[in-house]
């Protein structure tokens, strides 16, 4: 049974496609995550605006919301990594 960390290091050579030479694959996935970038920070954005209009008319952000929050900033986080990752590449 493969360990913990191993597991994770499969899933980041496979998410950066370090096994991956063709430059039109590697060009095509530099936009797809670019894209999702853009995604997320457009559901960053209806975030923050949620989060102002229940503070203003003085409700309480729910769990689940919160919850959602804090998945956001993960999947942002993650997709910031990746894409510092591709632009590194040389190839």
């Amino acid at each position: 049974m493969l360990s913990v960390g191993r597991f994770f290091n499969f899933l980041w050579d496979g998410l950066t496609l370090k096994f991956v030479t063709e430059k039109e694959i590697i060009s095509y996935y530099k936009w797809f995550m670019v894209c999702a970038f853009v995604l997320e920070a457009y559901l960053a954005v209806l975030f923050t605006y949620t989060l102002y209009l229940e503070f203003h008319f003085d409700y309480g952000p729910e769990f689940l919301l919160l919850l959602c929050g804090a998945v956001l900033l993960g999947t942002v986080v993650i997709t910031v990594l990746l894409i510092k990752s591709l632009v590194k590449r040389k190839c």
